[in-house]
């Protein structure tokens, strides 16, 4: 699930420091949450597995990972109003 992330933030502070001389420090929230990601998305994957021996499981964790991300996007979406309105 935040595999992908997690390459795109290592990727991203790569370019960072290769491209435009950033430090360790400056790109820290990118190598964090690639970190972080891959760890989540191994989790997810041991889930998946796990819910997969149950009836109507993979369907199921399928409707709550949609919820979820409908979620997500809304709070993104919140908080852009937020600080657009605080600007």
């Amino acid at each position: 699930m935040e595999i992908p992330n997690a390459e795109f933030c290592e990727r991203t502070a790569k370019a960072l420091q290769d491209n435009y001389g950033f430090s360790e420090r400056e790109v820290r929230w990118f190598t964090m949450h690639a970190e972080l990601d891959a760890g989540h998305g191994e989790e997810f994957r041991k889930h998946a597995l796990k819910v997969a021996d149950t009836p109507g499981g993979l369907e199921m964790l399928r409707e709550k990972t949609l919820a979820l991300s409908r979620a997500t996007k809304d709070v993104w979406n919140g908080r852009g109003s937020w600080k657009r309105a605080s600007s």
